[in-house]
């Protein structure tokens, strides 16, 4: 019975810190804000190296088109953030207004060991833009403002991007266009509508999935593993005033 315990142990503290430091790897500062959601209310948990602090607050959710706009009312004051907010809690992210990075995620919740962060991002074309580059390595990351452009001439069609993993890939979690404080900014340039993926050590299998025109985080489980995989983009959503493609982010599980 002790050395179940023990093992228990062992395997609880092993959990936690892979936990924390997938955490690091795709944000820079672990979580220190938790939100539980309920049907007109929402629990904070500010976390301080003295314990926590709970919060209870009201809120409300706007569609802002590409993405929610979650609004928390707090000393009577309205504060707003930009949500990307699935049917499944899995992947929500959260915004301030100060920060380019996520103040709140749910991605290392019960998936925790199950993403994969040492992936290498490659693509056939990036754009390069005053003294911005938007290039493959943004698509293993989930700031605000960094997305993955293709830099050919023309909509993007027939892109690609490759993703290599020392460990097999099951699922892709992808998140669409280009995500910025101005809602417009999405819609400005193009989205991805098709893509087909495939297996890069055996071509014979792929499959093609078509994303919906918004940046909410969405899981498309393969059928197949591979450690190598090519994603081609075979149709796009036309952008109102650019004729760039752009992908937010594309983790792996």
């Amino acid at each position: 019975m002790k050395k179940l315990i023990i093992f228990y142990f062992l395997i609880i503290n092993c959990f936690c810190f892979a936990q924390e430091n997938l955490s690091k790897k795709l944000f820079n500062d672990f979580d220190r804000i938790a939100w539980d959601f309920f049907k007109d209310q929402l629990n904070e948990y500010i976390y301080t190296d003295d314990g926590f602090t709970k919060n209870i607050y009201h809120y409300l959710y706007n569609n802002k088109g590409p993405y929610y706009e979650l609004i928390l009312t707090k000393d009577d004051k309205d504060e707003k953030y930009i949500a990307l907010l699935p049917d499944n809690e899995e992947f929500f992210l959260v915004y301030a207004n100060d920060s380019n990075q996520p103040i709140h995620n749910s991605f290392f919740s019960k998936n925790a060991l199950l993403y994969i962060t040492d992936c290498i991002y490659k693509a056939s074309s990036c754009l390069k833009e005053n003294n911005s580059e938007y290039n493959a390595g943004n698509l293993g990351n989930t700031d605000l403002y960094k997305p993955w452009v293709e830099g050919k001439k023309g909509s993007g069609i027939g892109e690609k991007i490759e993703i290599f993993s020392s460990k097999n890939i099951s699922s892709l979690v992808i998140s669409n266009g280009f995500v910025s404080r101005n809602s417009a900014t999405y819609y400005n340039n193009n989205r991805v509508k098709k893509l087909k993926i495939s297996d890069k050590q055996n071509p014979k299998n792929f499959m093609e999935i078509v994303l919906p025109d918004n940046a909410i985080p969405l899981e498309y489980k393969l059928n197949f593993c591979s450690k190598e995989l090519q994603l081609e983009i075979l149709e796009i959503y036309k952008g109102s005033k650019y004729d760039d493609t752009c992908i937010n982010f594309i983790l792996c599980k």
